[in-house]
């Protein structure tokens, strides 16, 4: 719920922009690439936990550690760190001279059902680091399940589920024309 809200608070900002699953860092300088929960992305500094706002995380490394107590930490994986996966599709993904650009929420259709975050496989046990996005091709190895063979996902209109990843279906509730 509360990268919802961060996220929220992003389109607000953006002009009804959706922020990316991964891009430029939040200062804007250049063409390093970070994750949407990486510690200089613009959510965790929109959300007051990364580099570029007041923080309680002295330095990335009390960032990057499954001790650290933040909204892109999922409290029931002790293992791994940033335990979350943004949808690529309705998120964008740059840099990279890809298909996926910034995206309007105005021209997604059928928000309630649109995945845009979800848990990833950190601390599964695939032994997997967890990835940061996913798309239509390989959700099915990103998103995690260690809510009891479930995950928690974070969905268009903000509000938030928890699923087994096969009950999605990618060409409706993952990849958006």
């Amino acid at each position: 719920r509360q990268i919802g809200a961060g996220i929220s608070m992003y389109i607000t900002d953006n002009n009804g922009t959706f922020p990316s699953s991964s891009g430029y860092d939040f200062s804007g300088s250049g063409a390093i690439s970070f994750g949407f929960s990486h510690y200089q992305a613009p959510l965790p500094c929109l959300l007051g936990v990364g580099s570029n706002k007041p923080t309680t995380f002295a330095a990335r490394a009390d960032y990057d550690t499954p001790k650290a107590k933040h909204p892109f930490n999922c409290p029931s994986c002790k293992t791994d760190f940033r335990t979350y996966a943004a949808n690529m599709h309705a998120m964008a993904f740059l840099p990279g001279g890809n298909d996926y650009k910034p995206r309007k929420m105005g021209s997604l259709s059928n928000l309630s059902q649109l995945l845009l975050i979800a848990d990833n496989t950190a601390g599964d046990s695939l032994g997997d680091k967890g990835k940061g996005n996913f798309s239509s091709s390989d959700y099915m190895t990103v998103i995690g399940t260690r809510h009891a063979g479930r995950a928690n996902m974070l969905f268009g209109d903000l509000h938030v589920e928890t699923l087994s990843r096969t009950t999605l279906d990618a060409s409706k509730n993952i990849k958006q024309q």
